[in-house]
Formats: structure tokens, C-alpha cells, sequence
């Protein structure tokens, strides 16, 4: 085989097809460092979506999809503390646990149930003073607890609205990019609005991601602010350039 020839024809151009999959990688590898592997799942699944609607090929998605699998056992694996909550999640409530690893979950899952239909009242609840992420991670917990199942719904009623804004946006636009940005902004905000409330009410386990626009932190608020201002420019149609004679 002609090995420079081959490099040059084939894996050269492959190398450059993937190298945005290879940013996403590095990036999600360095949060999860921090460690932080639920912001590095948020973005690894927010790339996925967007690697299917840029029109990556069924193959090169099945592969993407089989290293991701792959590599969210492996991160597991990689702390035993992340083996130990996610099996003992699902049983939570067992007298040994529920003061202990389980402690948040419970506690959360309580509060909302007993904000019923419609709160307890503003202030009157008391996750905000038991749960140790009461205004980030748990704010939903908060919001089911002094609002009631009706603030919880109007909440999310919210953050759909603004995700299926920026999608029908998406589908407006003219230009790629643009269409591109969008969708990836929908979805990232989707998806970590729909775990965070996955975790709030136990169908997850507590895996440490904000409610988008209502968790309180300057760098979440900020990068989602910033966001929101690059799809309003993105969403924007391009004038025609008339030339000049």
C-alpha cells in the first residue's frame, strides 16, 4: 500500500471530518476532570444531537453513539462514589440510606410532594434550609414545595416555551450555521432542564445540573444569557447584498 498517498487521500480527510467530534471529546474529558460529569454528559449529549442534524452519516452516528456508551461506563467505573449512588438510588428509601447517600433525593422528592396543588406559600417551605444545593441544583424542589404542582408546571411551561421558541427558529433560518446554533441552543437547554427535574423528583440520581434561567450562579445564568444573545443575532434573516455597478 502507498501509505503517504493513503494518508493523504483517505485519512487526512477523515481526520478533519472528525475533528469537531475530537474538540467535543477533549472538552468533555476536561470537565469531567473537574469532576464535574454531569455538565460533561449535558454537552456530550447536546453534540450528539447536533451531530445528527448536521447530516453525519447513520455509520459515523452508530460509532459516536457505541465510544459514548463506552465511555459513560468508563467515567462511572472510573469513581466508585458514582457506582455506589447510582445503585443505591433505587433504594433510597431504606432506613440505612435515606439519612445517608439517599439523603438529597428524599429530601427533595419530599418537599415536592408537600407542596401539593399549589404550595405551601412563598418562603414557608423548608427544603431551602435542609437540602445543601437548595438555590442550584434542587431549586426545583423549592419551586414544587412553596408553588405546588401548578409553579412547577408553569415553570417548565417557561423553559419549554423559550426551547421550543429557539427550535421553530431552527427551522426558519436560512442559512446552515444559523439553523445549527439554534437547534444546539434548544437543545442544551432541553436537556438540562429535563434532568434537573428528573433529578429533583428521583427518576435520576443526583448528578448536579442547574434549572436553566432559574438556578441562582453566575457562570450557568451567564453562558445561558450569552447564548440566548448569539441566537438572537443567529435568528436574525441575512440582507441581500445588492452590488454596485
Amino acid at each position: 500500500r502507498n501509505w503517504p498517498a493513503w494518508m493523504d487521500r483517505v485519512f487526512v480527510p477523515k481526520l478533519i471530518r472528525a475533528l469537531p467530534a475530537i474538540i467535543i471529546l477533549a472538552a468533555v474529558i476536561l470537565i469531567e476532570a473537574e469532576p464535574d460529569l454531569g455538565t460533561a454528559a449535558v454537552i456530550a449529549a447536546t453534540s450528539f444531537c447536533l451531530f445528527i442534524m448536521g447530516g453525519v452519516s447513520p455509520k459515523s452516528i452508530a460509532i459516536i453513539g457505541l465510544i459514548g456508551a463506552i465511555g459513560v461506563v468508563a467515567l462511572t467505573v472510573k469513581e466508585p462514589y458514582r457506582i455506589e449512588r447510582i445503585v443505591s438510588h433505587w433504594h433510597r428509601w431504606e432506613p440505612n440510606l435515606v439519612d445517608d447517600i439517599g439523603y438529597q433525593t428524599t429530601q427533595s422528592e419530599t418537599a415536592m410532594a408537600s407542596g401539593g396543588v399549589v404550595g405551601v406559600g412563598i418562603g414557608s417551605g423548608r427544603a431551602k434550609h435542609m437540602l445543601p444545593a437548595a438555590t442550584t441544583d434542587f431549586v426545583t424542589a423549592t419551586i414544587g414545595e412553596e408553588f405546588g404542582f401548578a409553579g412547577s408546571l408553569l415553570t417548565l411551561a417557561l423553559v419549554s416555551g423559550v426551547t421550543l421558541r429557539l427550535a421553530w427558529l431552527a427551522k426558519r433560518a436560512s442559512q446552515p450555521y444559523a439553523k445549527l446554533v439554534l437547534a444546539g441552543c434548544a437543545c442544551w437547554i432541553g436537556i438540562q432542564c429535563s434532568v434537573n427535574i428528573m433529578m429533583a423528583n428521583g427518576a435520576l440520581p443526583a448528578i448536579g445540573i442547574p434549572l436553566s434561567f432559574f438556578s441562582s450562579g453566575g457562570s450557568s445564568l451567564l453562558a445561558l444569557w450569552l447564548a440566548i444573545g448569539i441566537c438572537q443575532s443567529a435568528s436574525k434573516p441575512v440582507p441581500k447584498v445588492t452590488p454596485t455597478t
